[in-house]
């Protein structure tokens, strides 16, 4: 059975005894730095074919890639050693190696312990945080907490929480709740809440509640509520009540009530009541009451 956290490994080592960056090596193979980096990362792994294309590129036989032996890079031969890999201090966090990301993670006997395994360790539940002080300047992964107390200029992935006192300029990934003191212009994902006292310009997809100072400028799926201080520029999806402080110019799917300090310009379905205090120029579905301070122009 291939095993694509070996064959991460792998390329990771493989690429680094040449001294190579994703890049260059993404650029040998025809594929994606992106590409590159998910395989090393044991995310997703190359194509059966290029497996062999891979291995002539190293100067490596094809059983190199999958072996959990280690490879002598000097001899251009596997080692005939009964260790595995992951238990040299050395090759642990290969599978993890990103040039551009901060990774933290805990460690047990020389191997990545899963946060699934953490009850493993002790009787409670291990909690861990990563504490930045400055900008985060490129990619961050942790699985606990990331807190940043200035911009996080790239994509974060988090376990748990993550709180921004700055800007998000890339996506964000949270198992928990995502705080964010500025802007969020990339992609949010988060098993919790979502709070921005900016405004929220890439797509986002929650389980929890969405809280927004600033505007809407994408595309929400929310398993909660969401509450927009400004303009919602985007298509919405809501099993919860939306409450919007500007207008909404946008297609709005409500579970529950919908109100609306300014105009509507889209199609609205509300389970709920909706509440407008300007015009409405869209179909309108609503199953419970309908208050419009302005015009209705649709049907």
């Amino acid at each position: 059975m291939i095993n694509k956290d070996i064959i991460g490994l792998r390329i990771a080592e493989l690429r680094r005894s040449m001294n190579w960056t994703q890049a260059e090596l993404a650029d040998k193979l025809g594929v994606t730095h992106q590409a590159v980096s998910q395989w090393e990362r044991s995310e997703t792994m190359p194509d059966i074919m290029m497996l062999p294309e891979i291995a002539n590129l190293f100067s490596q036989p094809i059983d190199s890639i999958f072996s959990s032996e280690h490879i002598d890079l000097n001899n251009n031969s596997n080692e005939d050693s009964t260790s595995d890999i992951v238990d040299n201090s050395s090759p642990v966090l290969e599978s993890l190696f990103d040039e551009n990301t901060i990774y933290a993670v805990l460690i047990k006997d020389g191997k990545i312990i899963k946060k699934s395994e953490y009850s493993q360790i002790s009787d409670k539940q291990i909690i861990f945080e990563l504490n930045v002080a400055e900008n985060i300047e490129g990619n961050v992964q942790c699985d606990g907490n990331i807190n940043c107390e200035g911009d996080i200029n790239g994509n974060a992935s988090s376990g748990g929480n993550i709180t921004c006192d700055g800007d998000i300029i890339g996506d964000a990934n949270s198992g928990g709740n995502i705080t964010c003191d500025g802007d969020i212009n990339g992609n949010a994902s988060s098993g919790g809440n979502i709070t921005c006292d900016g405004d929220i310009n890439g797509n986002a997809s929650l389980n929890g509640d969405i809280s927004c100072e600033g505007s809407i400028n994408a595309d929400i799926q929310c398993g909660g509520c969401i509450k927009c201080n400004c303009d919602i520029e985007g298509a919405i999806v809501s099993s919860g009540d939306i409450s919007c402080g500007g207008s909404i110019n946008a297609i709005v799917k409500c579970g529950g009530s919908l109100c609306c300090d300014g105009d509507i310009d889209g199609n609205i379905s509300s389970n709920g009541d909706i509440s407008c205090g300007g015009d409405i120029n869209g179909d309108i579905q609503c199953g419970g009451s309908l208050c419009c301070d302005g015009d209705i122009d649709g049907n």
